[in-house]
């Protein structure tokens, strides 16, 4: 019975670790700071972000008028960030 219970609970955790979640590979989960914060956390733990998507007209000028909506995994140092204008 406990073999079973074993499989069980590594067949659920394996699924679960494949949900979909960003392998953020050591890089702090920024998403829902303002963009100037996420950058400041993501420079203090030795990473850089690019922003591969901003609904901004003129892109992000202000950073603090812009929040993190997604992290995508990261790569080497760099973590792709998704933004969206405060109050849109």
């Amino acid at each position: 019975m406990k073999l079973v219970l074993a499989i069980v609970g590594a067949t659920l955790l394996a699924g679960a670790a494949g949900c979909g979640d960003p392998q953020f590979s050591g890089a702090p989960d920024v998403r829902g700071l303002n963009l100037a914060d996420a950058n400041a956390e993501l420079k203090r733990d030795g990473f850089r972000s690019s922003v591969v998507e901003n609904d901004g007209f003129f892109g992000v000028v202000i950073e603090e008028n812009f929040v993190v909506c997604g992290q995508q995994d990261t790569q080497g140092k760099l973590v792709p960030l998704e933004v969206a204008k405060h109050g849109y």
